[in-house]
Parts: structure tokens; C-alpha cells; sequence
């Protein structure tokens, strides 16, 4: 007989070792190479005694619940309802599309149920850029307020107003300031109305007294109203260079002020020039052109001052893992006030959010550094304006 040998059973033991090792699980919860590996179950029922058939789906559902993981820290509960059909069909149909690997911890059958225990790293950054291309992941936009624009027109050499019993000939500014404004999303008081409430003879009132501007929206029925004045002028030039065309130059100066507390919110100042053949086309042409830029302007920062008072932005550092991040996002969608969040980004154990809020985001941000420090045992940096920085412990 055949003597064997010690390092041939060494040898035989090695492998079997190896082979033990091959089920253990390769993957860790948290952070890897490419994206987020996290744990997720899945359950199906036994049809017709098809096991096989049940244990393959609850393979499926397993990987499909390790996707919706990902996807919640992504987008909202709110978004999640709204956008439900999108990111079934596209996303969550083809979850073994965004899965590189995993591990099987468990299969068990209880009665008529197969259930399956997976740990699956998640490919973080491509859920991320399908979420974008197919319009899911889109930053909440801000509660746009009713605007109504009293920006009068004033022609002449010195800017004498164009009137007719306290009612001006035209607005051309005025429309063109409107037009800017809802090309970006706000809405408008039909300018028919503010002609009515003589809104015109009333706003040089409302400029000094805040009392007075409230009373003049509420009768609008406006939270927002923008007034000034566009003066024109003509321009002359030597050597008659212009020949038959004739030049204007129009200068605006408009506030938008909130009609609640009279507190300005933006100030626009601008210059612009119209020509013509036709005197009265120059003038047009001037207090167009100065109303599209100030309306252009007024668009931008109102949409700026308004998020910056309806939400907070905040910046958690030592946010190790997956699991943490998500457990911090669900303590802030429970939250009083709390309208809904928008995950700007997430790396080197640093979550940055945008928290958008039903009141004001100056008061926000105390209130969710507090509770953060009393619920998660956050250490809060700094608060100050709508930016909130905390360290997670």
C-alpha cells in the first residue's frame, strides 16, 4: 500500500479550508470601492410547489430591497410617492443592474415562504445619475409667492409722468418685468386687477408706510409686490449721426418688497436703450429692454432670498456609514416643519443636505441643531444664517 505522505494531507486540509472560506461573506456593511454595501431580505411565496421558483424570487426581492435603500437616501418619502411608476419601471425593474456583487446570508423556508438574506454592494454613484436622467432626483423647489408689479413708466426730458387721472398710458416696463417673472415659475397678479385697485396712485404711499403696503396686498392678493419707477430720456446726438432714427435711454429703479412684514427683499437698478424710426417705438424698445433685465435680476434673487428663508443647509461631519446617514435623514423627515430634504452629496464620512422647512429658515436652523443634539447626541459648529454644520459623534 501506498504510504501517504504528511504534506499531502497538509496539502488536502489547505484546500478544504479554502473551500470553508468561500462561504464565509466577502462583503462588510459601509463604505466600499464603487459604492455602499448593505444588508436586505427578501420573501416569496412557495406557488404549485415550485421552491426553486420561490427561491429565485426572493433572490430578486432581496436585491431590490438592498436598491430601495440606496434610493431612500436619495430622494424623499414625498418623491418616492409622486415618482412611483419612474422608478419602478426604470430603476427597481433592473436592480441586478446596480448591484456588482453580494453575498447570500441566509435561505430559509417557513411554510409557504422562501426568504432570502443578502448583503449587496450597491453602485452608489450610478443610482445617483439614473435618478438625474430620469427626473427623479431634483432639488424641491421653493413655495413661489403671488407677485403683483407696479412699476410705472415715465417719459420726457425730466421724466415727467405719462398719465391719465393718476392712471398710466402704458406699462411696457412693468410687462416686461411680469414676463421674466413667470418665464421662471412665479406667479402673477393680472395686471387688470392692479389697474382696478389703483394700485399705481396707491403704491408711492406703500413705499414709506409698511402699514399701507400691506393693506395694498391683501387687497391684491399678492405676498410679494415689486414697485419703482422706469424713467426714459432722449439721446441726442451730435452731427446728427442718428439721421431719422430717434434713441431713448431708459433707467429703472424697483424694489420687491414682502407685503407681510414690508421687509425689501432685492434691489435692481438698470440702464437700457431702444431705437427707432418712430419716436414712440424708441420709447417702447427702452422700457422693454430695462424691464426684461431688471425682470431677468428680480427672477434670480427673489428665487435665492426665498430659499435661503424656507430651508437650511446642512453639513454633518463623521457620518461613517451608510446606516448612519440614513438614520440622520430619518430623524429630520419626522421632524415638525420639516417639508421635505435633498441629499447634495454624501464622501469622506461628510453628508451635506439641503433641509427645506414650512417657516423660516433663520428659526430652522436652531431648532434642528438642538434636536440633533438631543436625538443623535450632535455636536453643533457653527448656526448661523440658514447654514447649519454639526458633527455627528
Amino acid at each position: 500500500m501506498r504510504r501517504v505522505t504528511f504534506p499531502f494531507v497538509a496539502f488536502v486540509a489547505f484546500v478544504a479550508f479554502l473551500n470553508g472560506c468561500a462561504s464565509t461573506p466577502r462583503l462588510k456593511v459601509g463604505k466600499a470601492v464603487g459604492g455602499e454595501v448593505v444588508e436586505a431580505e427578501g420573501s416569496c411565496p412557495v406557488v404549485n410547489g415550485d421552491a426553486r421558483g420561490a427561491k429565485e424570487c426572493s433572490l430578486r426581492e432581496a436585491q431590490k430591497k438592498a436598491l430601495e435603500k440606496v434610493i431612500g437616501v436619495y430622494i424623499s418619502a414625498k418623491t418616492r410617492v409622486d415618482k412611483a411608476v419612474t422608478i419602478e419601471q426604470n430603476i427597481l425593474a433592473n436592480s441586478q443592474g446596480y448591484i456588482s456583487k453580494y453575498d447570500v446570508l441566509k435561505e430559509d423556508r417557513e411554510g409557504d415562504y422562501y426568504t432570502t438574506k443578502i448583503r449587496a454592494l450597491v453602485l452608489f454613484q450610478k443610482v445617483a445619475d439614473d435618478l438625474k436622467n430620469f427626473d427623479v432626483l431634483r432639488e424641491p423647489s421653493v413655495g413661489l409667492p403671488r407677485i403683483a408689479v407696479v412699476v410705472s413708466d415715465a417719459v420726457g426730458q425730466a421724466g415727467q409722468n405719462v398719465k391719465d387721472e393718476d392712471m398710466p398710458t402704458h406699462t411696457y416696463a412693468a410687462n416686461a418685468i411680469s414676463g421674466a417673472l413667470i418665464n421662471t415659475g412665479f406667479k402673477l397678479v393680472d395686471p387688470e386687477a392692479i389697474m382696478a385697485a389703483k394700485a399705481y396712485e396707491a403704491v408711492d404711499q406703500a413705499e414709506s408706510n409698511s402699514e399701507a403696503l400691506k393693506n395694498l396686498g391683501v387687497k391684491l392678493e399678492a405676498e410679494i409686490i415689486v414697485y419703482g419707477e422706469a424713467k426714459t430720456s432722449p439721446i441726442v446726438m451730435d452731427n446728427n449721426l442718428l439721421g431719422s432714427l430717434k434713441s431713448y435711454r431708459a433707467a429703472i429703479s424697483a424694489k420687491a418688497a414682502r407685503v407681510a412684514t414690508g421687509e425689501v427683499l432685492t434691489v435692481v437698478s438698470y440702464q437700457a436703450s431702444g431705437l427707432d424710426s418712430n419716436e414712440d417705438a424708441a420709447i417702447q424698445k427702452a422700457l422693454e429692454n430695462v424691464g426684461k433685465l431688471s425682470g431677468n435680476d428680480l427672477a434670480n434673487a427673489l428665487r435665492d432670498s426665498l430659499a435661503r428663508q424656507s430651508s437650511v443647509s446642512l453639513t454633518a461631519a463623521n457620518v461613517a456609514d451608510f446606516g448612519v446617514l440614513e438614520k440622520l435623514q430619518k430623524m429630520l423627515e419626522g421632524e415638525p416643519g420639516v417639508k421635505d430634504l435633498f441629499l447634495r452629496s454624501y464622501e469622506s464620512q461628510t453628508a451635506k443636505l439641503d433641509i427645506y422647512l414650512e417657516g423660516s429658515g433663520q428659526t430652522g436652523v436652531q431648532e434642528i441643531g438642538q434636536r440633533l443634539t438631543q436625538k443623535l447626541s450632535a455636536k453643533v459648529v457653527r448656526a448661523q444664517g440658514n447654514t447649519l454644520e454639526v458633527t455627528l459623534p
